[in-house]
């Protein structure tokens, strides 16, 4: 057998973990379900680009996902100070879904506008808030 096993073995149990089909990651990442069904069956090893975007995806390396490593975070300096996420760039720059469905480009930018009211709404309330409080 010419596949990665455990690359099959990690990349179904990561996928099912958090709650993708592989529908989905057929849709994500414009492969067909049969491709998908390939890593996990036969171990076959998806072009680089695309190891990279499922190690994004599944928060690990893609030596965790290939077995060079059994530690999913090997390759990140253990003082590396996790950065938040930008939720106006994951919008932009990702395939994205809520509850196994993939979410197209008008959806995105409606819950960008969304959060952005939300945000002003918030903001405006604070100030308020200092405002009517005295100055101490």
């Amino acid at each position: 057998m010419n596949g990665n096993m455990i690359f099959a073995k990690r990349i179904k149990q990561l996928r099912e973990e958090n709650g993708d089909s592989q529908e989905s990651l057929a849709v994500i990442f414009n492969y067909s379900k049969q491709a998908i069904s390939n890593w996990e069956v036969s171990g076959k090893v998806p072009r680089s680009k695309v190891l990279e975007k499922l190690a994004e995806r599944y928060e690990t390396t893609s030596d965790y996902l290939l077995g060079f490593t059994d530690d999913p975070h090997s390759i990140r300096p253990s003082n590396e100070t996790k950065k938040p996420k930008d939720l106006k760039r994951i919008l932009e720059q990702h395939d994205i879904m809520f509850d196994g469905v993939p979410i197209d480009e008008d959806a995105k930018k409606e819950i960008l506008h969304i959060v952005e009211f939300e945000l002003y709404k918030r903001a405006k309330e604070l100030n308020k808030r200092k405002k009517a409080t005295p100055d101490s």
